[in-house]
């Protein structure tokens, strides 16, 4: 989102200092928030340690993971369905259109383009803009959060 958002609103003069200005100036505006399938590929890549990964299997929780400002993973959130989370996830983009406002969404998928494709739409609706691009994520972030997790980012107007 950060490269498209420089394509669209980079001027003819800029030089390469000038664009690093506008792209550090604007990082901290792009949020990322994913729906994890199951704990299996989180406990398996080391991001939860194996005792809670149990229990959460155990309960069924899957968490919703974003990251801080330094670019660590952190849980935002948990439901006991991937669909909670989801729903949870729609919630907070409205929230923040409201708070923020949010210049463009983005919608990444790790081997699941129909859920991409679904939750992409129901962005649209509510959020009144469209969905940027659909991706298949599953390389970048399937390794931690496995098949099926669902990514929504968005960058904020503020």
């Amino acid at each position: 989102l950060l490269v498209y958002d420089l394509v669209k609103n980079r001027k003819p003069d800029w030089n390469a200092s000038t664009i690093l200005q506008y792209l550090e100036s604007r990082v901290s505006s792009v949020k990322l928030m994913v729906a994890v399938k199951s704990m299996k590929y989180m406990m398996r890549s080391g991001r939860v340690k194996f005792a809670a990964g149990m229990i959460a299997r155990t309960l069924n929780l899957t968490p919703i993971v974003s990251l801080d400002e330094n670019g660590k993973s952190k849980a935002m959130g948990k439901g006991f369905s991937q669909n909670s989370n989801i729903r949870k996830i729609i919630r907070h983009c409205m929230n923040i259109k409201e708070t923020n406002g949010i210049r463009y969404f983005a919608v990444g998928h790790a081997h699941d383009p129909e859920l991409a494709i679904k939750v992409a739409d129901e962005l649209n609706n509510k959020l009144g803009i469209e969905c940027t691009y659909i991706m298949d994520i599953a390389p970048v972030i399937g390794l931690h959060a496995g098949k099926g997790s669902l990514s929504v980012a968005f960058m904020t107007e503020k």
